[in-house]
């Protein structure tokens, strides 16, 4: 018995490793060559992996554009039924359950999403909807997971851009179209930029599109296979401009009150930080705009980088400037400044003088007194600074669309050209030369690259591409430049801009009143004209650079001293009461007689005033409600300054001074969303805005708790 056992053990064994190695060669060596024959029975396919286009966020991080992709959800009916049988379940009970799930993350109600699993019995899946989110999908995946119920499938149906801030920048950020792959099947999915920062950095939004290979049975069933090759698709970079979008708020509000008022055809305008080429906030806007839909607005040219005009005064600086720097004229030097004849032309002012000092002659923006500056300045200086400062020829920038304005060569100059340019006649200009031409007389006569992108980042926010500030070219001296400062300040104290003198801060700048040619009709018209002031503040030490244009303004409004500067006064105004604006820590400067600011912020507008009167402190206010609390003090609480500055009081509604409550959702209802956005980031909330205007629902109650970084959608009208 022992041998025949032995011997049976042996056999055994035997044919165990034979069957081992006979299972080895067939199935990893592919002796017999079965592995081809298996995969001739599969249909092989190429699933294309759509990458998300990227978002675009201002310099504080806000969310200004992102996407939203879609997708189509099935329920495999087989399956659902197979695994109700294996766990004797009721297949209506867990149609039920599913209809629960979908009806929680979609749109469809619980007897729609029943009725959709019931319908057409004979099919093996049945579709549920075509436009499920991300998110929503996770949730009914999760769901479907916790349940034990298979049957979930999801495929990429669509994407979508959506505008966090409505229309804000809408004609910088532009538009995207979507495209879809041909009959050749040669193309894929994706949204192209068309116009705007969509186009130009259409590439590094776009991302790159990855693949993964699959295998189909007979009856279109995934096969799992161990050796599925795959690329990677990579979702598309995130823009990080440098616009501030508090202030591109305050711009374009200020804008569009402004040509309502004024009614103008349009108006454009731009804040430019002069040291570094930055757009803080750039705006344009026409008459027309109200009637568009928000996808047409999205696809029209940025007018204050392609609408062209004769800058007309705003242009006296760039003679002056060559004057002083060749010791042409010293800013005390009296210029006779009445009706000049010059060959066959008449050069006269608006408003007539007699003998000007030089520095009078800009402040007072006299065209006579211009010219005879000019005579001295000679053409083919001030051609070559003109050239120098940007006239001409486009930027550099990154917006879509840019136009290098009219310059002619100095060569096809008419005899009447000196005369005219010097004054801004017979040159066309864009918004953002002449912002680009100021932050050179404000920063020293550096003129500098203007910049929308300051970096390009990948996924986990870290930077793939910087822009760096950039130097084209250095203009003029500082010496020369000082004193151009001290013709721009005259102008505002005593000149053509006094009103936008402010008490807290000096501005410096120029008007400009402009003549428009009216079409198919020799010289200019005695009715249409571009209304500009371009300045900057503090004049002392410039921050920041502004300029504001009303085209074609009615009559009554067409000196810009009625209409750009008060708009640029209010914009002005408006940004330095901004929570982030370092711009009022000047106050805290110098301590001849000093004083510790108090805080008063929150407190009632008569408790504020009489506690300061108190302490002997001069008080500015400002209102933006007819009563309130304080909303901001300048200087901050603590500051030791001068008593003989003022202080700056802001006061709004008592409920804008709600201040955080631990991790309770605040109220955001009836708030604007300017000020929605700041309390948002006081409680470090992510907040998704549909609409603009005030607003009238939140998705998070106030008062529930909540974390950092929780989303709340709100709309506004």
């Amino acid at each position: 018995m022992k041998g025949r056992f032995r011997v049976f053990v042996a056999i055994t064994g035997l044919a165990i490793l034979w069957w081992i190695g006979y299972l080895f060669c067939v199935q990893v060596l592919d002796l017999h060559d079965l592995g081809r024959i298996r995969i001739t029975r599969y249909n092989p396919a190429n699933r294309i992996l759509i990458p998300k286009r990227g978002d675009i966020r201002d310099r504080n991080g806000n969310l200004l554009v992102s996407t939203i992709r879609y997708h189509q959800i099935d329920i495999e009916r087989k399956r659902v039924i197979d695994w109700c049988e294996d766990k004797e379940l009721d297949v209506q009970e867990t149609y039920r359950a599913i209809a629960v799930i979908l009806a929680a993350h979609t749109k469809l109600t619980q007897s729609e999403a029943l009725a959709r699993l019931n319908h057409s019995s004979s099919a093996r899946s049945v579709q549920i909807s075509t436009s499920v989110r991300d998110d929503n999908l996770a949730a009914i995946q999760s769901a479907m997971d916790d349940a034990g119920i298979p049957g979930l499938i999801s495929t990429f149906g669509s994407m979508r851009r959506t505008y966090s801030r409505g229309l804000l920048a809408a004609r910088l950020l532009g538009a995207v179209s979507e495209k879809r792959p041909g009959p050749d099947e040669t193309d894929f999915y994706r949204l192209e930029g068309l116009c705007g920062l969509e186009a130009t950095y259409d590439r590094e939004l776009a991302g790159e599109h990855g693949w993964r290979k699959v295998y189909f049975n007979a009856v279109n069933q995934a096969i799992p296979h161990p050796d599925l090759k795959e690329r990677r698709h990579r979702d598309g970079y995130t823009l990080e401009l440098t616009l501030d979008m508090e202030m591109q708020e305050i711009l374009e509000n200020r804008l569009r009150a402004g040509l309502d008022n004024y009614e103008a055809a349009n108006a454009t305008g731009i804040i430019m930080n002069p040291h570094t080429g930055e757009v803080m906030a750039i705006a344009g806007i026409h008459e027309q705009d109200a009637f568009k839909s928000p996808a047409t607005l999205r696809s029209l040219s940025n007018l204050p980088a392609s609408f062209l005009f004769e800058p007309g005064s705003v242009l006296k600086p760039v003679t002056a400037l060559l004057a002083i720097e060749h010791d042409l004229y010293q800013p005390d030097d009296i210029i006779d400044c009445r009706t000049y004849h010059t060959g066959r032309r008449t050069i006269r002012d608006a408003h007539e003088f007699d003998d000007l000092t030089f520095r009078d002659v800009i402040a007072q923006s006299s065209n006579t007194g211009t010219a005879k500056v000019a005579e001295l300045v000679g053409e083919q200086r001030l051609y070559d600074r003109l050239v120098a400062l940007g006239f001409g020829h486009d930027t550099g920038s990154d917006i879509c669309g840019e136009q290098s304005g009219l310059l002619r060569e100095v060569s096809r100059w008419s005899s009447f050209s000196l005369h005219s340019l010097s004054f801004g006649q017979e040159i066309s200009v864009t918004t953002l030369q002449l912002a680009v031409a100021y932050s050179a007389f404000a920063n020293g006569g550096r003129v500098m690259q203007p910049r929308i992108v300051r970096r390009v980042l990948d996924e986990l926010s870290q930077p793939v591409r910087t822009f760096e500030p950039r130097v084209v070219r250095t203009i003029s001296n500082p010496a020369a430049l000082d004193t151009l400062n001290t013709f721009l300040s005259a102008a505002v104290e005593q000149g053509t801009a006094t009103a936008t003198q402010l008490s807290y801060v000096s501005v410096a700048g120029k008007t400009g009143t402009a003549e428009k040619s009216s079409h198919g009709v020799r010289g200019y018209s005695e009715n249409l004209y571009t209304s500009s002031f371009c300045g900057y503040f503090p004049a002392d030490d410039p921050q920041l650079v502004m300029c504001i244009i009303f085209d074609e303004p009615d009559y009554k409004y067409h000196y810009a001293s009625v209409s750009a500067v008060p708009t640029f006064r209010e914009v002005a105004e408006d940004i330095l009461i901004l929570p982030d604006c370092r711009i009022m820590t000047a106050l805290s400067e110098g301590n001849a007689d000093p004083v510790c600011m108090p805080d008063v912020q929150g407190q009632p507008r008569h408790k504020a005033l009489s506690r300061l009167q108190e302490l002997g402190i001069d008080v500015q206010c400002i209102v933006r409600s007819d009563a309130g609390s304080v909303m901001t003090q300048y200087p901050k609480p603590g500051v030791t300054f001068d008593r003989d500055n003022r202080v700056l009081l802001v006061f709004d509604s008592p409920r804008a001074d709600i201040e955080p409550a631990g991790d309770q959702m605040p109220d955001l209802v009836g708030l604007s969303l300017r000020r929605a956005m700041l309390m948002a980031r006081q409680y470090r909330l992510d907040l998704r805005v549909d609409g603009e205007g005030v607003v009238v629902s939140q998705s998070i109650e106030p008062g529930a708790e909540v974390s950092a970084a929780a989303v709340c959608r709100v709309e506004a009208r």
